[in-house]
């Protein structure tokens, strides 16, 4: 299964470990824009390299089978400039969700983590996260190859042995126990 992280591109360093987790059990994120290459010169990019970012993050976009948006503290101190991008990635999967339902297909997954920044994260569709912790046990109970990283989300009661992939180390979540 695909993951697609949407935040703020200044916490593209977070999103990498992140990934990092997700990949550990089993799960592929493509989104490009974690890699940090989508970093504009001085702030501003030409428009030929911002509709080529739009392009990259549209298609990784689709080919995910989860969205997880990460929202904003909205009385935290901004970090960073932020074009909104993330907003509209959300209203995609929004879209998405609701048009693959109505065709009996299986809908994108909804995930926000942090706060419930507008009215529409309050949807029944939206699964929604105070912490990363949270939704990635969540994601990983669902869709994660536990035998892969048992020990490391916190299920080595369950399993009794280390994580085959990083034996115990590559996953470390705080506050869940190992």
């Amino acid at each position: 299964m695909n993951v697609n992280l949407a935040a703020r591109y200044c916490r593209f360093p977070e999103m990498q470990e992140y990934r990092r987790q997700l990949e550990a059990i089993g799960l592929r994120v493509p989104a490009r824009w974690v890699n940090g290459e989508h970093q504009h010169i001085d702030g501003i990019a030409g428009h030929e390299m911002n509709q080529r970012f739009a392009f990259d993050d549209v298609e990784d976009f689709l080919a995910s089978d989860i969205f997880i948006g990460f929202t904003e503290d909205p009385d935290a101190e901004a970090k960073g400039r932020s074009r909104g991008g993330r907003h509209v990635e959300f209203g995609m999967a929004l879209m998405r969700h609701r048009v693959e339902r109505q065709l009996g297909q299986t809908p994108v997954e909804i995930h926000v983590v942090g706060w419930r920044e507008n009215v529409f994260h309050h949807l029944p569709e939206v699964h929604y996260w105070e912490t990363w912790q949270e939704c990635l046990l969540n994601v990983a109970s669902v869709h994660g190859d536990l035998d892969r990283c048992s020990a490391c989300l916190g299920h080595r009661s369950l399993y009794g042995r280390e994580c085959s992939v990083c034996n115990g180390y590559g996953v470390v979540l705080e506050g869940v126990p190992g």
